[in-house]
């Protein structure tokens, strides 16, 4: 909510100063800086940068790939009850919740009749459930239209039909997909882009230490 918010205020204070494109950029922390600055700050190992555009104003955006943060006990509990009725399947209080996230615009290779991503052998889930307590979801964004490549004859993706997943966790589209972590007390770990088992266990695991 704070990102959208801070995009709007932008729009709102540029749009009208010239018709031709007016361009910003930030840093991580949402402050202004030069575009050399922009370029010399980007990491792929920490960070991405996302390009937003309207008719005269384009922003450009660095975010922090890995991101934490806190659910209050309603929106925990709300998530649970999403979850639980997407898959089918009670949402344990006790369980840290881990969601793999397909988003509607993922990588894909021409050549390949199924992903090679290594997310999908099935040694992540043995080392994941391992782990105490652990419930594991996938989900799909409502635009994704290739489910087939993924796997769908052998996972169970369930759609994040009313986009709540997204709207709470990614704000931004990557074609890696994402992940998030949800401890029982709502702490939350959230992972933007190219992933594999190894970031997921290694964030599973500090997540369900935090309090």
């Amino acid at each position: 909510m704070k990102t959208t918010l801070f995009i709007i205020y932008l729009f709102i204070s540029y749009f009208s100063f010239s018709q031709e494109y007016v361009r910003k950029y930030f840093n991580v922390n949402k402050k202004e800086i030069t575009q050399k600055k922009f370029y010399k700050q980007k990491n792929y190992k920490v960070n991405l940068d996302v390009f937003i555009q309207s008719d005269s104003l384009i922003i450009g955006m660095l975010v922090n790939r890995t991101n934490q943060g806190k659910l209050d006990e309603i929106k925990l509990s709300q998530l649970r009850q999403y979850l639980s009725r997407l898959s089918g399947k009670n949402i344990d209080s006790s369980k840290t919740i881990v969601i793999n996230y397909l988003s509607s615009t993922p990588k894909t290779f021409n050549n390949s009749k199924k992903s090679t991503w290594t997310i999908f052998n099935k040694n992540y889930l043995i080392s994941l459930n391992k782990l105490s307590n652990i419930h594991q979801i996938w989900v799909n964004n409502p635009n994704n239209l290739n489910l087939e490549y993924f796997h769908k004859d052998k996972i169970n993706w369930v759609e994040d039909s009313n986009r709540i997943i997204e709207n709470q966790f990614f704000p931004f589209e990557f074609q890696y997909g994402n992940f998030v972590v949800i401890n029982s007390n709502g702490n939350y770990i959230s992972h933007y882009a190219e992933y594999g088992p190894e970031e997921v266990l290694k964030y599973t695991k500090k997540c369900i230490k935090l309090k």
